[in-house]
């Protein structure tokens, strides 16, 4: 698909490449596939998807394009990185755009750090909702407009981040928290566990994939 295509609250999930052999993306990589020891799950999100943006994109090639929970430190918005990425839409327009809404709020003012303990403790957690996920779900919500929220003092990781918004929006609205997604426990989703938790849930589709790089860099929408 066409970066022109994206829409505000669409999911992308960065897949490593071949040619990427830093120390950091082998542990990821590693320890995504330790997401498979939690037999229960069935988890069958894939073991090469090592990070979760949100896109926030408004076309305009000097503003950010997406919002994440960043290895350099903060979750911040950003200009789109280079690589590889499947994406994942909402069908419900509405909840997307308010996810949307949530992730500029909690990023743009830098004041939630990146979680790398969370991260990395992800991989041996269970995700499921639970009374302790859905009541921190409640929480996302409560605070949507805060952009220092209090659930972000303890930092927030990349596919935490991005369940967290998706939450937030639908308490927000008064959406129903139900489906693989809403109700999973966003603080120990790892990005393989999200990815299985997307292609389950009836509420997203796979839109496609995007192949970015500095060529695409040259007439940029403006």
């Amino acid at each position: 698909m066409l970066r022109s295509e994206l829409r505000p609250g669409d999911v992308l999930l960065l897949e490593d490449t071949p040619d990427n052999t830093t120390v950091k993306h082998k542990r990821i990589r590693f320890g995504q596939r330790l997401t498979s020891l939690k037999f229960w799950r069935r988890n069958k999100g894939q073991t090469s998807l090592v990070h979760a943006l949100r896109w926030i994109g408004n076309g305009y090639s000097d503003r950010p394009d997406v919002a994440e929970a960043s290895g350099s430190g903060k979750v911040r918005t950003s200009r789109l990185p280079y690589g590889t990425y499947k994406i994942y839409s909402c069908t419900n327009s509405d909840l997307a755009a308010s996810a949307a809404d949530a992730a500029t709020n909690w990023a743009k003012g830098g004041m939630i750090n990146y979680a790398k303990g969370k991260a990395l403790s992800s991989v041996f957690r269970s995700d499921k909702g639970g009374t302790h996920g859905l009541n921190r779900a409640q929480t996302y919500g409560n605070e949507i407009a805060n952009s220092a929220p209090a659930w972000g003092q303890g930092g927030a990781f990349c596919s935490e981040f991005v369940v967290a918004c998706y939450q937030a929006a639908a308490v927000h609205l008064g959406v129903q928290l139900q489906g693989d997604l809403l109700q999973c426990d966003a603080k120990h989703c790892s990005v393989r566990a999200l990815h299985d938790r997307l292609f389950r849930d009836s509420e997203f589709k796979l839109a496609g994939y995007l192949d970015y790089d500095v060529k695409d860099m040259v007439g940029h929408d403006k």
